[in-house]
């Protein structure tokens, strides 16, 4: 009896050191990829700014086209901080994201911030409608061949699958965008009009 419960014990105790050592393994690699990611990142966006930077071409000079005196121009690159030594750029553009500081759109004459602020809802709106549209197609077709016993099913689906991972996601977008919106027109695709109180909005 005695020798039953030992065994017991000695299993109960290794499972419960498996189960840690899975804890901590997987509590490794979660670490690791985070570490991994935010250094990743960190990269990309010195290399970025690098780029930027070192690109040929004065972003004030070219904002305010030719005919910007001089005087003009300096004072808005002290405005911007242009003038300042490489690695103070840097220090302010990093830290600048972490106040939700984005940056100047030249182009748009509007922070980026602003920029992100107004478009971000209608991007989340695109992603959740995409995301939609796939679960609701993908489910009755999955179905369909997991439960066919048709051999002709299962190969068209695979080709048809291996194609579609092939062609570039942007290619399929704008192949989307002929057919519905010029070649079968079923829905507008120039624009997207939002009602709220103030009126509507239009992107």
């Amino acid at each position: 009896m005695s020798e039953a419960t030992e065994t017991s014990a000695s299993k109960s105790a290794s499972a419960e050191g498996s189960k840690d050592r899975n804890r901590a393994a997987l509590r490794k690699t979660f670490l690791g990829r985070v570490a991994r990611s935010v250094s990743v990142s960190f990269w990309v966006m010195v290399i970025a700014f690098s780029l930027i930077r070192l690109s040929p071409g004065d972003p004030v000079r070219i904002a305010l086209g030719t005919e910007a005196t001089d005087e003009v121009v300096e004072s808005l690159r002290n405005q911007f901080g242009l003038n300042d030594s490489y690695f103070q750029q840097f220090w302010n553009y990093f830290t600048g994201i972490f106040r939700g500081d984005l940056g100047y759109s030249f182009f748009n004459g509007r922070t980026v911030t602003e920029i992100v602020t107004t478009h971000l809802p209608v991007t989340l709106m695109l992603i959740g409608l995409s995301i939609g549209f796939a679960i609701v197609l993908a489910l009755p077709v999955a179905l369909f061949v997991a439960i066919s016993k048709k051999d002709s099913i299962n190969y068209l689906f695979r080709a048809t699958t291996s194609i579609s991972l092939a062609i570039p996601g942007f290619f399929l977008a704008l192949m989307g965008l002929l057919i519905f919106g010029h070649l079968r027109p079923v829905t507008k695709v120039t624009s997207l009009a939002i009602f709220d109180s103030s009126g509507c909005q239009r992107w």
